[in-house]
């Protein structure tokens, strides 16, 4: 019998993370979710488990490395294994003029956008080659990743960063065959 692969999903309570969540759950893959909503968490791990699918729940805070490093152990402790890891979370912060750019709400986004990022790719990295099975890692860009939006600097910026991390780190683990590629939404 093949062994179930397993996928990790930050930000997956809710829209574009759920969604992906619940696709790869009807596809076969034992799935983590992980979202700092630990009601909204919830409620989606309940919701899936109606569907049939294999589903565990993870609270945490991707800007954290110490809670990525936990989220990647608690899916290896609960199902043996990591195949696919999707850095999903993100924020676009305020909406504002560049002029009217405060350093808190600067810090947040790219404590979120790009070290939740490159955090989620360090801890997932970590375990797939230990196992030495390759596997994937899937980053939230944007189309603000492409193009900078106005009103939307700090925003941008981290999608550009984030295009950027996807790049090093694709040419970096490929040697592992871990595959690292990003996904690039519109703005809604």
């Amino acid at each position: 019998m093949k062994e179930q692969k397993v996928a990790i999903i930050t930000g997956s309570a809710q829209s574009i993370g759920k969604a992906l969540a619940q696709r790869l759950g009807k596809d076969g893959f034992a799935i983590v979710l992980s979202d700092i909503n630990e009601k909204q968490v919830k409620e989606t791990e309940g919701e899936f488990k109606k569907q049939g699918l294999t589903v565990t729940s993870f609270v945490g805070d991707v800007s954290k490395l110490e809670d990525q490093l936990a989220l990647v152990k608690h899916a290896v402790d609960t199902f043996g294994r990591l195949d696919v890891f999707v850095n999903n979370a993100g924020i676009e912060g305020t909406i504002a003029p560049i002029t009217e750019i405060d350093p808190k709400t600067l810090d947040k986004v790219f404590d979120i956008n790009v070290k939740g990022t490159l955090y989620g790719i360090k801890a997932a990295a970590a375990q797939m080659i230990k196992q030495k099975t390759g596997g994937r890692i899937i980053n939230a860009c944007s189309i603000a990743g492409q193009e900078g939006f106005e009103m939307l600097s700090p925003y941008s910026a981290s999608k550009f960063a984030v295009k950027g991390i996807t790049q090093a780190a694709a040419k970096e683990l490929a040697k592992h065959q871990i595959t690292v590629n990003s996904y690039c939404p519109g703005i809604s």
